[in-house]
């Protein structure tokens, strides 16, 4: 449990330095409009998945380009869209510390977006590592644990309805 916990804040700690960025100078006026490219971290849990799916569907009515950061296998869950990219990840995607490999943030570096959405409620070390390499002006997620300099708009969440927490991230996003 403890080399567990060092082990995720080690990780935490070396992605911060290695690919974080200030994201304090950023005007939010209109953002979501503006921008045409999101990458969206999809949970792992099955009400939450089903749940974010409505965040998605928001984003395809706004005509976005989405790319989902999804396991492998909740890729059949999905019905396919022409302006949803998917990047998946499996068991071989993992490296020795069970964080992303290096194909993977290869991946998710290589393309740029304006925008992360990272829809995990509860923790997931595996996704904050994605979103700490993510090239984004704007990192959207729920107030956790982590970091508090991984995103520069944080949702504060303390619904434990997963349908309401997502309403109300869609809410605040309908702000911008």
């Amino acid at each position: 449990m403890l080399l567990d916990h060092l082990k995720k804040q080690f990780a935490l700690y070396v992605s911060s330095k290695r690919f974080l960025k200030d994201l304090s100078s950023l005007h939010f006026n209109g953002f979501i409009d503006k921008s045409s490219s999101f990458l969206v971290l999809m949970p792992e849990q099955d009400e939450d998945f089903q749940e974010a799916i409505e965040v998605v569907k928001y984003l395809i009515t706004r005509h976005k380009s989405i790319s989902l950061f999804l396991r492998d296998y909740r890729v059949s869950l999905l019905q396919l869209h022409e302006r949803i990219h998917h990047i998946e990840y499996g068991i071989h995607d993992f490296n020795k510390l069970y964080l992303p490999g290096k194909q993977i943030i290869d991946e998710i570096r290589h393309r740029k977006y304006e925008v992360l959405l990272d829809l995990n409620i509860k923790e997931n070390i595996y996704c904050t590592i994605a979103a700490i390499a993510a090239d984004c002006n704007y990192k959207i997620g729920f107030k956790r644990q982590e970091p508090a300099g991984c995103y520069n708009f944080q949702i504060i969440n303390n619904e434990n309805n997963s349908a309401f927490s997502y309403r109300n991230l869609l809410n605040s996003l309908q702000m911008f």
